[in-house]
């Protein structure tokens, strides 16, 4: 028998022609195919990249925004505080007019009242005083002769007293 003749060995010739045939554009396509992985891995990688860049200035840009928030909340706390100082300022101010306005006036009705006090004591001393003195002049006069002086002197006391 003849090498030729052998099966095993046909067959496994062919199988190994079978592989060299198989596995050369099988190779190719699977180098294709890794390549392609590799080229979508390296894509996403730089997607990645690039998303964690914006990512990283979106960041940047919202601590700023937050810095100049927290900025701008200090700053209203301080004018609401200054507001807040001026209304009390103004309020303090107004009650101590209103509190001065109210004692001049209670003072003024207190020198009315103190000077009407004492024009009705003065007026009621008068008229006790003429009273006395028209009785002491009757007493100390003649009353047929004298009675018309006396009557012309207590007129003329009247008129010039106004009562």
């Amino acid at each position: 028998m003849s090498v030729l003749d052998n099966s095993t060995l046909w067959v496994s010739i062919s199988f190994i022609i079978f592989l060299a045939l198989i596995i050369r554009p099988a190779s190719r396509g699977l180098a294709e195919l890794l390549e392609e992985k590799i080229k979508n891995v390296k894509k996403e990688i730089e997607d990645s990249e690039k998303l964690m860049i914006e990512a990283s200035k979106v960041l940047e840009e919202y601590k700023t925004k937050q810095y100049s928030v927290k900025k701008d909340i200090e700053n209203m706390f301080k004018k609401a505080d200054k507001d807040s100082e001026n209304i009390e300022k103004k309020f303090s101010e107004r009650v101590e007019d209103i509190t001065s306005k109210k004692n001049k006036l209670f003072d003024q009705r207190v020198r009315q009242l103190n000077d009407r006090f004492e024009k009705e004591v003065s007026d009621e001393i008068i008229k006790n005083v003429i009273h006395v003195t028209e009785k002491r002049i009757k007493k100390n006069l003649n009353p047929k002769k004298d009675n018309l002086i006396i009557e012309a002197s207590i007129e003329n006391i009247k008129s010039k007293i106004d009562l």
